[in-house]
């Protein structure tokens, strides 16, 4: 999925921004070329807090769907 989004052209209106890797943590490489910075600047005025390395408390924040079962 990181992959994928990474090569979208910014600015998306995919919400791109929200996914972050297994470590609770934005991915930081240098071939994200910036848009790792971006996406915390992107999280923040959300309210999703992120320190200096990237990290934020993703089990405050973790998508849950309610499933639904056909009967």
């Amino acid at each position: 999925v990181g992959w994928a989004l990474r090569r979208l052209p910014l600015p998306s209106e995919l919400p791109w921004h929200r996914v972050v890797n297994a470590k609770a943590m934005i991915s930081m490489t240098l071939s994200r070329e910036g848009s790792d910075w971006r996406q915390r600047q992107l999280l923040i005025p959300e309210g999703i807090p992120v320190d200096q390395v990237g990290k934020l408390p993703l089990q405050q924040y973790l998508w849950c769907p309610k499933i639904r079962w056909k009967d």
